[in-house]
């Protein structure tokens, strides 16, 4: 039972391309890179949101898979490995609701921008993202029209909003040079500072 909660709670939280990004894998765009499972020459593996697949040699599997090939260890330890460096909870309980995440904090004006308190490591930033993403995606499930041609409401359209923004901060920081991520946290550091803290204070309980 525990292995099979830690195994979904990884499958939940974090997909393999954003996996094989942060252990160091290089990957285009549009998410395909070298197989790890045959001598590979040119990328064909993809790595979509919830498994891989080789289309040279017909491997496929999920994010633990993938990470216990790039590390070489077992699945149960790539699965352990998965919770520590992304900050997953395996024991959390998902609340029927939760509190509006509040927008993060802009600054239009230099001259008003408090010192950053933002963390140093860029592996933080990205979890913090990650999380953020997590809740958002957990918001937009709860409000999302029950019927097909239902209307969105605001609080839906808001937290799609900063869905997306997120994902854009993560795949500047995922696939992006490391001049382009590093000016990306440069040039929005108050903006990534609201989002982890946003992170943190909207996080599920334990």
């Amino acid at each position: 039972m525990i292995q099979h909660n830690i195994f979904e709670a990884v499958k939940q939280s974090v997909t393999p391309w954003q996996a094989a990004s942060f252990y160091g894998l290089k990957q285009n765009r549009e998410h395909m890179c070298r197989c790890l499972f045959h001598r590979d020459t040119h990328p064909s593996m993809k790595l979509y949101d919830d498994h891989f697949y080789c289309f040279g040699c017909g491997k496929t599997g999920d994010v633990t898979a993938l990470t216990a090939a790039l590390l070489g260890i077992s699945q149960i330890d790539a699965a352990k490995r998965l919770c520590e460096d992304f900050g997953i909870d395996t024991d959390r309980k998902d609340k029927a609701s939760r509190p509006e995440l509040q927008e993060p904090v802009l600054y239009e004006d230099d001259t008003l921008m408090p010192e950053s308190s933002l963390p140093e490591n860029k592996a933080e930033i990205i979890r913090g993202l990650l999380r953020y993403r997590q809740i958002t995606e957990k918001q937009m499930q709860e409000l999302s029209p029950t019927a097909p041609d239902g209307e969105w409401s605001d609080a839906f359209c808001k937290a799609s909003k900063q869905h997306s923004r997120a994902g854009y901060l993560l795949d500047m920081l995922l696939f992006g040079t490391e001049q382009e991520a590093n000016e990306t946290i440069n040039m929005h550091s108050l903006e990534l500072e609201g989002i982890l803290d946003a992170a943190r204070r909207f996080a599920p309980a334990g």
